[in-house]
């Protein structure tokens, strides 16, 4: 995204605001008296076909990169009327700056539609008024497969079809001196056809001033093979939509015909790749329970039953799709996608209840856009009244540290695509949203628009301090799907994703990614689940995404009924969190550290703060032994001086934790330096300092010679606790702890086991796990033996 300086955002929020304002401020008027209404009956047609004309032949060099603007935030309108209360009206008797409740208006397509943030066309009434739509949101591709090319634009959209819009609402374009009507939810519009009761007895002009004669051509019917034959070709391209509307086409034509099945076949086939899974699912079905030629074909039959199986799966009906596998098992032996789907299913029904393959999903994990094929748990918790909180989970029975409390998928995952670049206003946090956070609300949409049951999902998270929040949440799956299509809200969706959405971080450690990530090239994640878990400073669970599945672990021992809390900002200082936090849309925390911190009060607070930012001699293995003793007296003044900052009394002390770290590894760079093993008792010590700052207490090590049971054996640890901060750094100090230890192997291999336990509890359990994960630090300080 290119970089806007601060003041020129500012005024364009405020211009933006101020135009929206303005808007709202001034009464409704009659669209008949409007001037620019009437000068429009002129040139609409010619200006909105111009500038169709000119997308479809401008010449963009290949790889170049398009940037478009919008905003977001403001209110929308959304209709939840039944088209059958509605009454008609037509667009010359419209107001406004006003929304039409319980009416609706019908009109012909009149321009092939241009795409920018949304669509832009010319419609025309029956009485033969022209006016300019926007319709944004309207889903045609998943976001997925990128932005829709022009001719997918147009079968979406043709030529001369006839609109129905419920409840419109009429504004003044964004330059202020247009007349537009503007949709916001794609189920606020239908496409009817001239013989729907919503067109009954209505005429259309035939002509109609300043415009001359316009003709709506009579489509000829064609045959069922030329549309089975027309979406193949497309199909084949894979232009997916042209194929489903020319499948879709046929179906109308042909809903008698026996043989539609093989059109009601394909389309599903062709909805899978489009991701609709819900209507692929409907298609599927259909095409089974019609007495045509489907069920006669052993061929068919087998493509019929295979796509309901894929459908359910991809629709995360674990049951459902296991049974439509062994259907298709029990019908067809030889059928390979039979058994490889049950086998699929047998995994996720095993997910269900935590057992997952966390090797596999680290490596899956290491690509920041994947995608894990795997099944949601939720573990021990539920959603409870928390005061003053609102809401939040809690645990329904006592869990122990490293136990999983949740592994949910993301319900949206969006990757920055490559072509194109949006610069998103956002009115409710006055910042800049990424491209991924725009994308996720038309992601949201699009999978809405398919699966309306999956909406309490998104409508029920946390919306704004000004909005209402439900009390209650389920936690477990998807609401029944019927064919009646819910409306979409695309302000609340907007809102979910402001407040709930984030880009999640890597599961490669920090330390060892080849190189940062910018912020505006990682994804964009909604975990429904996930967002109801309050934050706090002084967490008691950790979480980690792999790719788009988020896992919750208990960090300590939570009783039954305890708020399970995690972190939504760093481990550092109190300034730094308050900061990120603040971006985060919190206001303050009021946990067990930020009361420590406060109670410490800002003096104290602010030379923490300067400390822990304080340039300090780098130091490094090609380090000089005088450079690095010199930097040792530095760091060690640091810690005193940090340590000073905190009441004797407190507990946890992340800022420390750091320091002391920085000190222990001084004296490693020295011992390597000069060769001498007694600096090893120096890293040790400083080390083990260190975890005490962020809770764990280090014991004492056993020389004892253990047998081969012992070795992975977790009960017998050189620490007490674990890590409540810096998990991550925390398991990197024991494995440095045990590579100094390395002359003494009963301890050196305990500190490894030590490493293994707080990687187990914060991250994922087994050696499998911590092998892939610490392979490079584990090679680099020769520690493979002791794991």
């Amino acid at each position: 995204m290119p970089l806007i300086d601060p003041n020129q955002l500012a005024a364009q929020l405020a211009s933006v605001k101020e135009n929206i304002k303005r808007q709202k401020d001034t009464p409704p008027s009659p669209l008949r008296l409007h001037s620019a209404f009437s000068q429009a009956q002129g040139g609409l047609l010619k200006s909105l076909a111009h500038a169709r004309w000119s997308k479809e032949n401008e010449n963009r060099p290949s790889g170049s990169h398009e940037f478009l603007q919008t905003y977001s935030g403001e209110e929308k309108h959304v209709s939840h009327a039944d088209w059958k209360d509605l009454e008609l009206v037509d667009i010359e008797d419209l107001w406004i700056r006003m929304i039409h409740r319980g009416r609706y208006i019908l009109c012909r397509i009149a321009t092939r539609p241009t795409l920018t943030v949304g669509l832009q066309m010319a419609v025309i009434a029956p009485s033969g008024a022209v006016l300019q739509l926007a319709v944004y949101n309207y889903p045609i591709l998943p976001v997925a497969l990128g932005r829709p090319t022009l001719r997918d634009i147009d079968a979406a959209f043709p030529l001369h079809s006839i609109i129905a819009i419920k409840e419109p609402f009429l504004k003044m374009a964004a330059s202020g001196d247009t007349p537009m009507i503007r949709i916001d939810s794609p189920t606020d519009l239908k496409f009817v056809s001239p013989f729907d009761p919503l067109v009954k007895g209505i005429a259309w002009a035939r002509d109609y001033p300043r415009q001359g004669i316009w003709v709506v051509p009579v489509p000829e019917k064609k045959p069922l093979d030329y549309w089975k034959n027309t979406g193949n070709a497309h199909f084949v391209k894979k232009q997916f939509f042209q194929a489903m509307k020319a499948y879709t086409d046929g179906i109308d034509e042909h809903i008698t015909d026996p043989r539609v099945s093989l059109l009601f076949l394909n389309r599903a086939q062709a909805r899978i790749h489009l991701q609709r899974y819900n209507a692929a699912l409907h298609d599927a079905v259909t095409s089974l329970e019609n007495a045509g030629c489907v069920r006669n074909d052993p061929l068919l039959y087998q493509k019929a039953l295979l796509r309901k199986a894929k459908a359910l799966y991809c629709l995360r009906r674990w049951k459902d799709a296991r049974e439509a596998y062994k259907q298709l098992s029990d019908c067809f032996p030889n059928s390979v996608e039979g058994r490889e789907g049950l086998s699929m299913t047998a995994k996720r029904m095993q997910e269900l209840s935590g057992d997952f393959d966390m090797v596999s999903l680290y490596k899956c994990g290491l690509n920041p856009h994947a995608r894990c094929d795997v099944a949601d748990y939720v573990g021990p918790v539920t959603v409870s009244a928390i005061k003053p909180k609102g809401r939040g989970l809690v645990t329904t029975r006592d869990v122990v540290p490293g136990e999983l409390l949740l592994g949910v998928k993301a319900l949206s995952y969006v990757a920055p695509p490559a072509d194109f670049t949006i610069m998103g206003l956002n009115l409710l946090t006055n910042q800049l949203d990424k491209i991924t956070q725009l994308l996720t609300v038309s992601d949201l949409v699009y999978k809405l628009t398919d699966e309306p049951g999956l909406g309490e999902r998104v409508y029920g998270l946390y919306a704004g301090p000004d909005q209402t929040t439900p009390e209650t949440y389920d936690l477990n799956g998807r609401a029944a799907q019927d064919d009646v299509q819910a409306p979409v809200d695309v302000g609340r969706i907007e809102r979910a994703v402001t407040f709930n959405a984030f880009a999640p971080e890597s599961v490669r450690p920090a330390a060892f990614q080849p190189s940062s990530i910018p912020e505006r090239d990682k994804p964009t994640a909604l975990f429904c689940q996930t967002s109801l878990i309050n934050h706090s400073c002084a967490y008691n669970a950790s979480w980690m995404c792999f790719g788009d599945l988020q896992v919750i672990r208990a960090l300590v021992p939570i009783p039954q009924g305890k708020e399970v809390t995690i972190s939504y900002a760093v481990d550092g200082g109190y300034n730094e969190r308050m900061k990120l936090l603040a971006g985060k849309h919190l206001t303050k925390c009021s946990c067990e550290l930020c009361t420590a911190d406060l109670h410490d009060g800002n003096v104290l607070i602010n030379k923490r703060a300067r400390l822990e930012n304080d340039s300090l001699l780098p130091v490094t293995y090609s380090t000089p032994a005088p450079a690095v003793r010199r930097a040792i007296v530095e760091r060690t003044k640091v810690v005193n001086l940090m340590a000073e900052t905190y009441r004797a009394e407190r507990s946890l002390r992340p800022e420390l934790f750091s320091a002391y770290n920085r000190l222990s590894f001084a004296y490693g760079v020295l011992a390597v330096v000069e060769k001498n093993t007694r600096y090893y008792q120096e890293v040790i010590r400083y080390s083990e300092q260190s975890l005490a700052c962020i809770g764990v207490t280090a014991t004492v090590v056993s020389n004892k010679k253990k047998g081969k049971k012992a070795k992975n054996d977790l009960s017998n640890l050189p620490v007490s606790g674990t890590p409540r901060h810096h998990s991550h750094a925390a398991v990197c100090t024991a494995l440095q702890i045990a590579a100094a230890h390395r002359a003494i192997r009963a301890a050196a291999r305990a500190w490894v086991q030590a490493a293994l336990y707080m990687e187990s509890v914060t991250v994922a359990p087994g050696p499998a796990f911590f092998k892939c994960r610490y392979e490079r630090m584990l090679s680099d300080l020769d520690l493979h033996a002791f794991l």
